[in-house]
This record gives structure tokens, sequence and C-alpha cells, in this order.
């Protein structure tokens, strides 16, 4: 069955023409998502290979909806979208109810909170390593230009998600 690019290369696809997942983050694999798809042959379900491992819940989940729900990765306006945040925790929660605790529930918007800052700080230290991250040639000028643009995005997400907390944590509830 056909691959499905990342959410970010889905979005950007219709200014770009790029239907496929490039190669940026300096892994050796170049397909990182696969759709699922039901006997009739429509998508059902999408498995990210690159978290296809052993890790918390709430590194998952709070990395799944840092993804989902912020706007432009490197917008230093970068907002977080609550509507998403709602239709896909609805969607989780569902699946969720046989291994997800109480607790863990109810620390997701925190774990949203935690994984954007902490992915803030990585792109400003690879603003200063210059050795990671891929970048936008067409769009930046430097791989440090675009990790700094990346950096001050995903803090003004974090900016944004620390507004909002309550109403994720009602969401949650």
């Amino acid at each position: 069955k056909g691959q499905v690019p990342n959410i970010r290369t889905g979005e950007m696809s219709q200014y770009t023409g790029v239907t496929y997942e490039e190669n940026h983050d300096g892994d050796t694999r170049t397909v990182h998502h696969r759709a699922l798809f039901d006997e009739k042959g429509r998508a059902s379900g999408v498995v990210d290979l690159d978290t296809c491992n052993r890790r918390p819940l709430l590194v998952e989940t709070g990395d799944m909806f840092r993804s989902w729900c912020g706007m432009q990765e490197d917008d230093a306006k970068n907002v977080f979208r609550l509507d998403i945040f709602k239709a896909g925790w609805n969607g989780y929660a569902k699946s969720a109810e046989g291994f997800i605790s109480a607790r863990e529930r109810k620390l997701v918007p925190k774990s949203v909170a935690t994984i954007t800052l902490e992915l803030s700080a990585r792109f400003l230290a690879d603003y200063f390593e210059d050795s990671y991250f891929g970048w936008d040639e067409s769009r930046y000028p430097s791989r440090r230009a675009h990790n700094l643009a990346r950096a001050r995005g995903q803090l003004a997400l974090y900016r944004d998600i620390q507004k909002k907390m309550k109403k994720m944590e009602a969401i949650v509830a």
C-alpha cells in the first residue's frame, strides 16, 4: 500500500509538489509513515516508523499532539489548535481506554508542553552545533537560520499551550 508523508510534508505538498517524505533528519530510512487500510482500501490508520519503539506513553502522546496541533513549526507566531487536540484526543481516548492510566490521562496536556519545550531546546542546541537537523535551503540561508526559526516557533507554541492548558486539561478530564 502507499506511503504517507509526515504531516508537514503533506500540508506543504500543495505548494512544493513534494508528496513523499525526504530524508531531512539524518535518518537512514526514507519512509517514516505507513498507512493502514481496511478491506475496502480505505485508510484506517497511520504507523509512524520513527516512533515504533518502547518509549513512555506520555512522550509519545505529547509529541503526537504537538505535531498534530501546532501550525507551522518554524513560525514565530505558532499556535496550538484546540479543535485538533479535542478531536484527536476523543479518537485516541476511545482506543486507549485499556492501557492509559488515570494519572497518565491527566498528564497528557503537560506532556505536550514538555515535549514542545524540549524540541525548542533541541533546535536551539543545533543552532549552535549546526550538525543534526536538516534545513530548507529554499527558505533559509543556512541550517542555523532554519533551526533558530524552529526554536522560536516551538517556543511560541509552548507559550500558547501554557495559555490553553486549563482548556486542554478539561478536554482530557
